[in-house]
């Protein structure tokens, strides 16, 4: 089993910042999953920024929910 640890962020700053923010949010979480037993073989950190929002950046609430990281487990 493998797992997929995708970065996200709302909307505020730029374009590339937010890309660069949400890489450094995914890979914290696979430090963090290695320093737990999982082998860095097993996991893939990717930063999608602002572009697959959860929901819209429309208020502070709102925006709060798209700055998050997912799992997708694969084989």
């Amino acid at each position: 089993m493998n797992i997929l640890i995708e970065g996200h962020t709302d909307d505020i700053g730029t374009k590339d910042h937010n890309l660069l923010l949400s890489q450094k949010r995914a890979e914290e979480v696979s430090k963090y999953l290695q320093q737990k037993g999982i082998e860095s073989s097993r996991l893939k950190s990717i930063g999608y920024g602002e572009t697959k929002a959860a929901i819209t950046n429309d208020s502070e609430k709102t925006r709060a929910a798209n700055r998050r990281v997912e799992f997708k487990i694969y084989y």
